[in-house]
């Protein structure tokens, strides 16, 4: 006993020094606090910031403000749907006018209300319902509740306060359950004695109204916006004004600002995309002890954005979209079941076309077969993937090129990386959808999941050209599949617990009393 204490004394005495050097160096919250830095207010530079004005969309704000007046004067307001892509400043738009009408409804105490829906959160007709009635009744905010009942509360509420209730769905394409949804809200007026609900609904997609149940079609689509990207002098000026509040006076470089928006036109106009974009240059810069942003941060900061916005993406997306990704990143990774003649990996990546004879800016291209069937020739032109041409005409490629630089993404690793059939994918869900115990969708949708992976960067497409056995899509992944099958992995352990809570719920078991009355008639 008493060996063991001197033992213990004998290492505590050596151990003094240690921590005394180690706590020499460790800084205290006042000075990281005080430490220079070129921020202003971070949170300008936020996506979540919603600023007083928003420049150059000042049109679809009055379109938004029209469509929902009439719910300020006890009329049922319209159904709107906002389309428009990422970055767009949808999302903005519609928080800009729902805070101006709040501030007049909270003058006139009046009936109308306001619910906002993040869907890529609450991604099923239960969890939206669920979402909207809990804003209003907090009672209903713990679980157990069955849909019935939810809906039942809601119904009551609406109709007891003769409320002009408008719903906002943002992102309201990521529902899986969405007709059931839509049906669900909109056969509420059918039996409100007063008060109504009305709906407006943002997506990415414009395809989106194609894939709706034609009762929901007819009657939503009533009103319906369009946002254009942003141009570059319109992302440039956007940035120049959130600089001047977010950055420190001569804290940025006029140049690093072009830059910034210069990527950011070329990849899809997204002003969320270059305000990210400045805010990582200028987190680079303090992390450097650099007191101006140059394009050099504005370059280091590219490289890490795509990379989160990938995994935020991926995160993010539905079940069978998460498992088609996984399906392209298995083949990549483990090997591909469709085998090329002579054993070659095409390289689509350097620009150019690429034939059987070897002209046209690429070596020969033996034809694919799959388990030593005939083979084909591929020829398909490709828009300098490699060479930071970025996206071809037709929409193919991951993120842009821009001023001659390396696309880092999609075409770091063609050497290393296969282009995949389109087909092999397939199968590959397929067997994905029996392992996790998912339903396999059908070819439409499956195109419709790699239009929507496409839009984000997450793969690239070519269409096989002439010369090839049929016609297909070759498909290849956009960023690091480790990397992407990863985040995958965690993505779906989250979509799969909120399937595990809705079950629980009794959401798939039980129907809201108006569909229940369609139904038995």
């Amino acid at each position: 006993m008493l060996q063991a204490r001197v033992y213990g004394d004998r290492y505590l005495r050596a151990c003094q020094p240690i921590c005394t050097l180690v706590g020499v160096g460790m800084p205290t919250f006042s000075e990281i606090l005080s430490s220079p830095s070129v921020f202003a207010n971070r949170n300008v530079l936020s996506p979540h910031y919603l600023p007083d004005m928003l420049p150059f969309r000042e049109r679809e704000v009055e379109k938004v403000m029209v469509t929902v007046a009439p719910a300020l004067a006890d009329n049922r307001a319209h159904n709107l749907f906002i389309y428009g892509k990422t970055g767009t400043g949808k999302t903005c738009t519609v928080r800009n006018v729902m805070r101006k009408f709040e501030a007049h409804e909270a003058a006139k105490r009046g009936k109308a209300r306001w619910a906002y829906v993040n869907c890529r959160m609450y991604n099923s007709r239960y969890r939206a319902i669920q979402k909207i009635a809990k804003d209003f009744l907090p009672g209903l905010d713990k679980s157990g509740f069955g849909i019935n009942t939810i809906y039942e509360k809601f119904f009551e509420y609406v109709k007891d306060g003769k409320l002009r209730m408008i719903v906002v769905l943002d992102e309201v394409d990521m529902v899986r359950d969405l007709d059931e949804l839509l049906y669900t809200l909109t056969r509420m007026n059918d039996e409100l004695s007063s008060g109504s609900v009305s709906i407006i609904g943002i997506t990415n997609r414009l395809s989106f109204k194609d894939e709706l149940d034609q009762r929901s079609k007819s009657s939503l689509c009533e009103t319906e916006v369009v946002f254009a990207p942003y141009t570059p002098p319109q992302l440039s000026a956007i940035l120049s004004a959130r600089c001047k509040e977010g950055f420190g006076d001569g804290a940025v470089d006029e140049a690093a600002v072009n830059l910034a928006a210069a990527i950011a036109a070329a990849e899809t106009g997204d002003a969320r995309y270059a305000l990210k974009l400045l805010l990582k240059a200028g987190e680079y810069a303090d992390e450097r002890k650099i007191s101006r942003i140059t394009d050099k941060e504005v370059e280091q900061a590219r490289k890490n954005v795509d990379a989160d916005l990938a995994t935020e993406a991926i995160m993010t997306l539905p079940s069978h979209q998460q498992l088609v990704l996984l399906g392209v990143c298995n083949l990549t990774l483990e090997g591909r079941k469709y085998q090329k003649l002579g054993g070659k990996q095409a390289n689509l990546g350097d620009g150019g076309a690429y034939s059987a004879s070897g002209h046209g800016g690429g070596a020969g291209y033996s034809g694919l077969t799959h388990s030593g069937g005939a083979s084909g020739q591929l020829s398909a032109g490709y828009s300098g993937q490699g060479n930071g041409g970025g996206r071809a005409d037709s929409g193919h490629g991951g993120r842009a090129g821009y001023s001659g630089n390396a696309n880092e993404n999609a075409a770091a690793n063609d050497e290393n990386d296969p282009y995949l059939l389109s087909g092999e994918v397939y199968e590959e869900y397929a067997r994905l959808c029996r392992t996790h115990r998912k339903p396999k969708r059908s070819a439409r949708w499956y195109r419709e999941y790699l239009n929507d992976l496409e839009m984000l960067g997450l793969i690239v497409t070519v269409e096989s050209g002439r010369g090839m056995r049929g016609h297909t899509r070759l498909i290849k992944a956009g960023y690091s599949p480790e990397q992407m099958r990863s985040a995958i992995m965690k993505g779906m352990s989250i979509i799969e617990a909120r399937d595990d809570e809705d079950v629980a719920a009794g959401q798939k078991s039980t129907l809201v009393p108006s569909l229940q009355d369609e139904q038995a008639g």
